[in-house]
């Protein structure tokens, strides 16, 4: 979800599903998911 919130991009997207442990940590590290980003990715589906 954090992918495609960021890049819109299917071949992204599938490249982060095979590899997620990975990208979730690197995006942990370069903090995409500071300041309530990790409950307003999710709920951004819902709209």
């Amino acid at each position: 979800m954090i992918s495609w919130y960021y890049n819109h991009s299917l071949i992204v997207l599938l490249i982060t599903y095979i590899f997620w442990p990975v990208y979730l940590v690197y995006e942990l590290l370069i903090g995409h998911l500071a300041h309530g980003m990790w409950k307003e990715i999710p709920l951004s589906y819902f709209k």
